[in-house]
This record gives structure tokens, C-alpha cells and sequence, in this order.
């Protein structure tokens, strides 16, 4: 199935729209079974007047052949193409690739180790050609209209992340090992670049045969807080989307700051580069779930918990968080509801309760 992504996306978004604009949605199913093998099904919903062209254009494009169903419904003619394979490295296409990797064994047979599946698609890489095409018809017309993928993965789901359409973070939605991306065509018929899906899951499997990519994907860390403005930070503090803020990251706020947020920068600056590194530490081993890590002056910097403020200034995060740790557990019984600070900063620890002076 050697280019079989690239060239169904194109189809279906240049040739395709140009016939159905307004009578086309798409879901295409990804099923991996734990030896690597698996099911591709794509799903194509159109009105039936159209019928004849959609086969037309659709000679020669899958490879191996599919097995093709097709039935009406409500008015509406469904064309299902199924496509099964031994390994991953059939679903690869020229400018990218399905992958699993695995992030960390497991020590133990019995027990699942974790893996990061990945897609990264070109879609539409003659994109010039696409909105001349498009010209006049208007992006109007594609409302109510959507592109649909659900990934079903041999365990379970740890973390699904957004996919990035032009900037805006598209929430993928979890359901048992599944996980289902919505896009709007309108808004994937704009989309400049890749689109890239990424998902966490713990499973007893064997690693798959897949290729590797050229591009590496950038993890988010945080959401970044510039005064008014917002981005979203990756390893190495690179912007990896301006514009917008991912949903259950940790939003770091710098307060003012001069520098650009333009996806693809990095950001030179101190208090980025603490906050990096505090996040990767409560993400490894701290027991709260911090909302918000201000640091609009290093000297202050603290973590907001629900009303509780913690203080732990610049240095020495590690042995801070332990203490934390020890606190929350021990003296507060896991529970904050009547703290109001604790000052880290110091030998002696500062706590102030609610309702004292």
C-alpha cells in the first residue's frame, strides 16, 4: 500500500471535493491487533448522483486491492473499502509513517509495556493546486462536513494527543482502546503541512516491523501564557502551535515577555527553560495535578493547586517536591481544601491555612 495515504487523501480532498462539495464525509478505521497486523476501512458517505465519477477516480488508487461494499442509506450512498495487513510498514507513504514504538519495557512477561503509536500525514501536498481549484466555491460549502479517523489499539489508552489543523487543537475523544479524531473538511481543507496523531497505550505485544520517519515529532510539555497571549511548548522550548492551549497541560505563566511565539521558534529565555524542567519533574513523580506554575519571576516562582498557592522560587526543584510529596501525604492526609500556601523556599517550611491570620 505503498503511497496509498497521500494519494486518498488527495484524491479524496482535491479531485473528490471538486465533485461532492457538500455531500462528502469520510472515517477511515485503523484497527492494530498485537502481532502488528491489522484493518484499514475507509468509509466514504457522498449522494448517490455522483456515483460514477467516484469510481472513475478511484481506479488504480489502493493497492493491494480492497474489498469494496457499497449500499444506500437514508439517501445516501456508502462505499466501504476494507484493506487488511500483515505489518504497519504496508500503511507507510512516501512523505511519512504509522508506527508504534515502544517507550518502556516492561521488566515483566506478564505485565503490558508502554508504546506511543504515531501517523504523520502530508494530506494535501499540492496545496496551490487546491485552492485554485476551490476558488469560487467558497469553504462555506463544506459545513456540516467531516473527516473522521478512530485508531483501535491492542491495550490500554494512556494519553491521546491533540492533532494540530492550522493551529487548532483538534481533542481526540478516548472510548475503551479506541480513540476518535473529528475534523471538519473545511478546516482540513486549510491545513498547511502535516497532520500528526499521536497516542500513549500499555499493551502485551510484540514490537511491530514499521519504517521510520524523516520529521521527528516534538512532544508538547506545556501550555505557555505571554500576557494575552498563548502557545504551546515542546521539548528543547520549541513552539510547537501558537494561538492556542492543549487541553490537560500544565499552563506555564512568564507574565510579559517580548519574544516571538511563531510556531517553529525557540525561545531563548530562562524562565522557559525552568519551566521545562519543573514540568518533566511533576510529571514524573509528583502526586499533585498542578494547573498553573507562575513564573513571572524566577525568584517567585510558584505552582497553583486548586486555591492553594506553593512556593518554591528558582532552585532545587527535586528535593522541593519531596518535601511536598511527604507533606501532602503525611501531615495533610492528601487533601489542600484548607491551605493556603506552602513556602518552600526556605529550611523551615511556611504553610498558611485558610481562615488565619
Amino acid at each position: 500500500m505503498k503511497n496509498f495515504y497521500r494519494k486518498m487523501f488527495y484524491y479524496f480532498l482535491v479531485v473528490g471535493m471538486l465533485f461532492f462539495i457538500g455531500c462528502l464525509d469520510r472515517v477511515d478505521e485503523l484497527k492494530i491487533t498485537k502481532d502488528g497486523s491489522g484493518v484499514i476501512i475507509l468509509t466514504t458517505v457522498i449522494d448517490p448522483s455522483f456515483v460514477s465519477e467516484i469510481e472513475d477516480a478511484e481506479k488504480n488508487i489502493v493497492s493491494p486491492p480492497s474489498k469494496v461494499q457499497k449500499f444506500l442509506k437514508e439517501g445516501r450512498l456508502f462505499i466501504v473499502e476494507k484493506t487488511s495487513f500483515k505489518n504497519l510498514e504496508e500503511l507507510s507513504y512516501k512523505r511519512g509513517t504509522f508506527s508504534i514504538e515502544c517507550i518502556k519495557k516492561s521488566l515483566f512477561l506478564f505485565r503490558p509495556s508502554l508504546f506511543q503509536f504515531r501517523a504523520e500525514m502530508e494530506i494535501i501536498s499540492e496545496e496551490e493546486k487546491l485552492e485554485e481549484a476551490l476558488s469560487g466555491l467558497g469553504y462555506s460549502m463544506t459545513q456540516g462536513h467531516f473527516y473522521q479517523i478512530v485508531i483501535d489499539l491492542p491495550g490500554e489508552i494512556v494519553k491521546a494527543y491533540p492533532a494540530m489543523v492550522k493551529d487548532i487543537a483538534v481533542e481526540p475523544v478516548i472510548k475503551g482502546s479506541s480513540v476518535r479524531y473529528k475534523i471538519p473538511i473545511s478546516l482540513l481543507l486549510s491545513l498547511k503541512g502535516d497532520l500528526i496523531f499521536c497516542i500513549d497505550f500499555k499493551a502485551k505485544m510484540q514490537i511491530p516491523k514499521t519504517k521510520t520517519t524523516s520529521k521527528q515529532y516534538i512532544r508538547p510539555l506545556f501550555n505557555l501564557k505571554c500576557e494575552n497571549r498563548l502557545a504551546v511548548v515542546g521539548e528543547k522550548n520549541k513552539v510547537i502551535a501558537e494561538n492556542v492551549s492543549y487541553k490537560d497541560l500544565i499552563t506555564v505563566d512568564v507574565g510579559r515577555c517580548s519574544y516571538c511565539l511563531k510556531k517553529g521558534s525557540v525561545l531563548q529565555d530562562k524562565k522557559i527553560t525552568i519551566a521545562n524542567e519543573l514540568v518533566k519533574l511533576l510529571k514524573k513523580d509528583n502526586i499533585l495535578k498542578v494547573d498553573t506554575i507562575v513564573i513571572k519571576k524566577p525568584e517567585f516562582l510558584h505552582l497553583i493547586y486548586g486555591d492553594t498557592k506553593i512556593i518554591l522560587g528558582e532552585k532545587q526543584f527535586q528535593k522541593k517536591l519531596d518535601i511536598l510529596n511527604t507533606l501532602i501525604r503525611y501531615k495533610f492526609n492528601n487533601n489542600l481544601d484548607q491551605i493556603k500556601y506552602i513556602d518552600l523556599r526556605y529550611e523551615k517550611v511556611y504553610i498558611g491555612y485558610i481562615g488565619r491570620k
